[in-house]
């Protein structure tokens, strides 16, 4: 398998993904044309907004964290640190539904 097409398939699709899409014209793989990406919309979110749950389902902000988190240990991986690691905890990453305004900053840098 070639890994480096690979590697620049993910790049892309994950680039997309997170800094969107802004040029309208440009051609897109998994957003609509323009889409600004999940970055700019976390932005627009405020602390409380991204704390509030509904129906009993986690907040946007445990969402991001279990996002964050996943990304943490797929950085992991790509250093070549071999799964299970000891203090792996999925559940931790959804344990954070209310944020500060300083918090949700910090999950979006």
């Amino acid at each position: 398998m070639d890994t480096g097409s690979f590697a620049t398939v993910l790049r892309t699709l994950f680039s997309e993904i997170v800094q969107g899409s802004p040029d309208p014209s440009a051609r897109t793989y998994l957003l609509n044309r323009g889409d600004a990406g999940l970055l700019a919309s976390l932005d627009r979110l405020s602390a409380v907004a991204a704390s509030a749950t509904h129906g009993g389902s986690g907040s946007i902000a445990a969402h991001v964290d279990h996002l964050r988190y996943g990304l943490s240990l797929l950085n992991r991986g790509a250093k070549s640190v071999p799964p299970p690691w000891k203090d792996m905890d999925w559940t931790a990453s959804w344990r954070k539904n209310v944020v500060s305004d300083i918090e949700w900053q910090k999950l979006r840098d």
